[in-house]
C-alpha cells in the first residue's frame, strides 16, 4: 500500500497493531505469571498479521490494482535469490538468537541474558519505529519526485 501513498492508512493500521499487541500482552501477563507472558510473545505477531490482513482486504480499491497480468516473471526470477536470503533468514535468526541466549546464560548466568534479552528488545522498538518513517513516509515521498530539486529540498528540509 505504500506504493498507492496510503501511508496515513498504514500509521492507522500499525498503530491499532501496536495497541492491541500491547493490551494483549498487558492482560495476559496480568491475568497469570511468566508462562502466561510467553504465549503473548507469540499471540501479538500472530495478532497484529491478522489486523494488517482484514484492513488490506477491505481496501477495496488497493486489490483491484493486484492482477496477475500486471506481474512481470523476469523481474521476479530476478528478485528470487533476495527473497530465499530473506526466507533463510527469516527461519534461521530465531534459532541464532536462542543460540546466543543459551551460550550467555551458561557462560555469564541468567541475569546477564536477561540484560542481553532486554537489550535486544529494546534495539528491535526503535529499530520498528526508524523502519515505519522510512516505509510509511520517506519512501512513497520520494516515489513522488521527478526533479531532483524537489529532491534536495525534500532532504534537506526534514
Amino acid at each position: 500500500m505504500n506504493g498507492f501513498a496510503k501511508y496515513k492508512f498504514l500509521m492507522v493500521i500499525n498503530i491499532i497493531e501496536q495497541i492491541m499487541g500491547l493490551c494483549v500482552t498487558l492482560l495476559l501477563i496480568w491475568q497469570d505469571n511468566i508462562d502466561v507472558a510467553l504465549v503473548a510473545v507469540v499471540i501479538s505477531p500472530s495478532l497484529i498479521f491478522l489486523i494488517t490482513l482484514v484492513g488490506i482486504v477491505n481496501r477495496r480499491n488497493f486489490l483491484l490494482h493486484l492482477k496477475v497480468t500486471n506481474i512481470d516473471f523476469n523481474i521476479l526470477k530476478k528478485l528470487g535469490p533476495f527473497a530465499l536470503m530473506a526466507l533463510v533468514s527469516g527461519f534461521a535468526l530465531p534459532f541464532v538468537m536462542i543460540g546466543i541466549r543459551n551460550y550467555i546464560i551458561s557462560v555469564e548466568g541468567m541475569e546477564a541474558a536477561g540484560f542481553w534479552q532486554a537489550m535486544n528488545r529494546i534495539s528491535v522498538y526503535y529499530l520498528i519505529f526508524v523502519n515505519s518513517i522510512m516505509t510509511l513516509y520517506f519512501l512513497p515521498r520520494f516515489q513522488e519526485i521527478d526533479n531532483i530539486k524537489k529532491f534536495r529540498a525534500e532532504v534537506f528540509d526534514f
